[in-house]
């Protein structure tokens, strides 16, 4: 699930897994939380317990981090795909 995003003081961390999403998302996600916040993390519960395929869990984390603004479009592999 590998995904590059920008924590706090503009260093990346990479989130490896639904677990560390999860964690990241109740730890460090910025205070404003978007629509996209809730359903992605709900995927990423979802995957860990084996409900639903990586894939969507990663392209929701993915799309409400891109909300968040934390998700840093250099990163290879954070283009979104529509």
């Amino acid at each position: 699930m590998a995904v590059t995003v920008r924590a706090g003081d503009d260093r990346t961390v990479k989130v490896l897994g639904p677990q560390e999403a999860v964690e990241f998302m109740d730890s460090r996600w910025p205070s404003e939380r978007g629509f996209l916040f809730a359903a992605a993390r709900d995927k990423c519960v979802d995957e860990a317990g084996r409900m639903v395929a990586t894939e969507v869990s990663r392209q929701a984390f993915r799309v409400a981090a891109a909300e968040g603004a934390i998700l840093p479009m250099r990163e290879p592999g954070n283009v979104l795909k529509m």
